[in-house]
């Protein structure tokens, strides 16, 4: 699983994960289909930490707001980025 925590953009990225908010997870299916999508961008790997910042969510979540979708992927993600964008924060991915 690739979990996702927000982190405030002021954060360092060698902050203990375990003092941040847990905001979801994508199992690499999902992944895989988000990068097919150009959700996600192809640079990113499912195995690898990566992070977002606040501004970056927020585009991110604009943007798939205006598509409205069944898809359980999408939705999934979509959730993870309402709940960054709602507490004015970035995401950092974890690989498990």
């Amino acid at each position: 699983m690739l979990d996702f925590y927000l982190i405030k953009d002021e954060q360092s990225n060698s902050s203990n994960k375990a003092g941040f908010e847990f905001a979801g997870s994508l199992n690499e299916q999902a992944f895989e289909d988000l990068q097919r999508k150009k959700i996600i961008e192809e640079r990113f790997d499912y195995y690898r930490d990566f992070r977002w910042s606040s501004g970056q969510v927020k585009q991110k979540f604009t943007q798939l707001k205006k598509q409205p979708t069944k898809e359980k992927s999408v939705i999934t993600f979509l959730a993870i980025l309402e709940k960054a964008v709602s507490q004015k924060s970035g995401l950092m991915a974890y690989a498990d």
